[in-house]
């Protein structure tokens, strides 16, 4: 089947989603640092280009608490290329492959299902999802690591079915980068090595070799600059380090039960601390130590703090405050350890995973 036309519309569709979203935003990168870049910005956009921009200027890779996948992407550009022009071209590229994703996803449904309509069908509903599409105007890793994992899994089984090895070599490359982009997708690496470990055996090593390799530099740069073993990400907690004592007091609590720590949405436990607005805490988390107007004591010395500057004042309330929640956890630890145990990591995988 020729692709071509497919791709065309693809393409046209893809950049149009793109094109709206800049239009729709009206964001360019800050002129401060990336004058006239055509790209939209959040927060996190920072988080993996500072680091790259540190590198090349004074040879370091700070601040680190992010894996580098998605600045090696914006490496690639400003290796030779201007800010402006290397965020630019980040976006052009990050729409470029979703339209080729979007002919290798159809492409493989058919060949998946032996079924010709199966192409048509999914390039029809990948081609006008916005889910994924509209993150390629985003200076962020959602839609480079999706097309990585298309990619990769399409590679994995070309290479399966045609049993060349350079195809599990790529698959694995794909795969390794798109888990520095997100390390949440490290599973899969496991999944689907122990698919080839069983069936392809020694083959499978042309698969695992370049997560095994890039895992190990990271983890050896890690351990030279911060003297501990640290295989992803250098913090837990929203991906800085200096995130205040309390709050990480706070996230420990709310997970020992499986509430969520997502606190952009609404619905996360842990919400029901900072802003009043999430929901109650289940009954069935109370032990002898605290109760609910403990809850909400602690609460309201919560929201105090978050108003309070580095102060002898505010440092004396985060004490109170991080020896009450680590208090609370132990208590839950002890008297409901199947609860800390088994079922609070259960649905928090549950919650990290699928809801």
């Amino acid at each position: 089947m020729r692709y071509w036309k497919y791709f065309l519309i693809a393409l046209l569709v893809k950049a149009s989603i793109t094109g709206l979203k800049l239009l729709e935003t009206q964001t360019f990168a800050p002129k401060s640092l990336f004058p006239q870049g055509y790209a939209v910005v959040r927060p996190d956009t920072w988080d993996y280009l500072t680091p790259i921009e540190h590198w090349i200027k004074e040879g370091v890779y700070t601040p680190d608490f992010r894996m580098p996948g998605y600045g090696f992407f914006y490496l690639l550009f400003r290796w030779w290329l201007p800010p402006p022009w290397a965020t630019t071209l980040m976006v052009f590229v990050q729409t470029l492959l979703d339209a080729i994703a979007t002919i290798v996803l159809a492409s493989l449904s058919q060949q998946l299902f032996k079924w010709k309509q199966a192409f048509y069908w999914v390039f029809w509903i990948y081609l006008f999802s916005i889910y994924v599409s509209i993150y390629n105007a985003f200076l962020l890793t959602e839609s480079l690591c999706t097309h990585l994992l298309i990619f990769s899994f399409a590679f994995l089984y070309w290479g399966d079915k045609k049993g060349k090895v350079s195809y599990f070599f790529i698959s694995g490359l794909l795969l390794a980068w798109a888990i520095f982009l997100k390390p949440v997708v490290a599973p899969l690496w496991l999944l689907w090595g122990g698919y080839l470990v069983y069936c392809c055996r020694f083959n499978s090593i042309y698969f695992l070799l370049p997560f095994l390799v890039a895992e190990s530099l990271w983890v050896l740069r890690n351990y030279n600059v911060h003297h501990q073993w640290r295989f992803f990400v250098n913090s837990s907690f929203l991906g800085h380090p200096q995130t205040a004592l309390y709050y990480r007091s706070l996230v420990r609590f709310v997970q020992s039960w499986g509430g969520s720590v997502i606190f952009w949405r609404s619905d996360a436990e842990i919400n029901f601390f900072l802003s009043e607005k999430g929901p109650l805490p289940p009954n069935y988390i109370y032990t002898s130590v605290f109760n609910y107007d403990s809850l909400l004591q602690l609460r309201s010395k919560l929201q105090l703090l978050q108003t309070l500057r580095d102060t002898q004042r505010y440092k004396r309330l985060e004490r109170l405050v991080v020896a009450s929640l680590e208090r609370y956890r132990i208590s839950l630890q002890e008297e409901r350890p199947f609860l800390y145990y088994i079922i609070a990591p259960l649905r928090l995988l549950w919650k990290h995973y699928v809801h």
